[in-house]
């Protein structure tokens, strides 16, 4: 009877550390899973910092405060690419953008001819549209291909906001 006892403690305890063997095979590859996920979406963000001209850091924090100013990451990304381009044609003296840049009193190049940051661009922007009415700024950002939804993270003081996920990024 003892021995049946200790035979069949043996088999429980075998069981459950081959349970423990399969939940922790499992947990590696949900983490090995993440990991790329991660990976993936950092190429992305470094890929979409490349054509807009900015810093994969610059990008995040944008969509940070999009997210806490009733936005989404989605619309600041697409917003960012929309101006990059519409930007690279006013530079060109192309395109509706150029007249939106003008009538702005802005410049989508910098003091050495070059095309400026998109996300300075879009700082400007809002710090140009900020006193119009709110169908003025809706139109303007229309016209840049900016998302309306991107209104309150262009015109709102959103420097905690910043300063926040800045803190946050160093640690």
């Amino acid at each position: 009877a003892g021995l049946s006892k200790f035979s069949s403690g043996i088999t429980n305890a075998t069981i459950a550390v081959g349970a423990i063997g399969t939940a922790a095979v499992a947990a590696a590859g949900a983490i090995t899973a993440f990991v790329a996920g991660v990976a993936d979406k950092f190429d992305a963000l470094g890929d979409l910092a490349d054509r807009v001209n900015t810093t994969v850091e610059s990008v995040m924090r944008l969509g940070y405060v999009a997210t806490l100013t009733g936005s989404s990451v989605e619309a600041a990304n697409s917003s960012i690419e929309n101006l990059s381009r519409v930007a690279g044609e006013a530079a060109l003296g192309l395109g509706r953008g150029a007249k939106v840049f003008q009538d702005l009193g802005l410049s989508a190049k910098d003091s050495n001819g070059n095309l400026k940051d998109t996300l300075v661009l879009m700082a400007e922007i809002g710090d140009k549209i900020k006193d119009m009415g709110r169908g003025e700024q809706m139109a303007v950002l229309s016209k840049l291909g900016i998302d309306p939804t991107m209104i309150n993270a262009l015109t709102a003081d959103v420097s905690g906001l910043a300063a926040e996920f800045d803190q946050l990024y160093k640690n």
